[in-house]
C-alpha cells in the first residue's frame, strides 16, 4: 500500500481500527495545517490548492466517522506544530 496519500492512509488506518474492535468515535481528533504560504491569495479559491486540501481532509475526515475536537487550518503563515504523544496536547506556534 502506498502511504503517500490521504486515502490510502485513511482506509488503513480504519481498517486497523476495525480489527482492534473500535469505532471511529472512540478517537481524537485534531487537525492542523493546510497554509497557503507559497501562492499570495488573490481570492479565487479555486486555485487555492491548500484550501481544497482541507476541504477534502475536513469531509474524509467526517464521512469516516471521526470527530475533529481541534483544528487550526488555512491561513497564509507557516506553523510549527508541538505535539506530546504521551497526554495528546497540541501546541502550534505561528512562523
Amino acid at each position: 500500500m502506498n502511504f503517500k496519500y490521504g486515502d490510502d492512509v485513511m482506509w488503513q488506518l480504519l481498517d486497523k481500527i476495525k480489527k482492534a474492535g473500535d469505532v471511529p468515535e472512540d478517537y481524537i481528533v485534531k487537525l492542523f495545517g493546510g497554509a497557503n504560504v507559497l501562492f499570495k491569495d488573490n481570492g479565487n479559491s479555486s486555485l487555492n490548492v491548500a484550501h481544497k486540501n482541507i476541504e477534502t481532509a475536513i469531509a474524509r475526515i467526517k464521512n469516516s466517522g471521526f470527530l475533529i475536537h481541534a483544528h487550526h487550518v488555512g491561513g497564509n503563515k507557516p506553523c510549527k506544530i508541538f505535539f506530546e504523544l504521551w497526554s495528546g496536547d497540541v501546541w502550534l506556534k505561528e512562523l
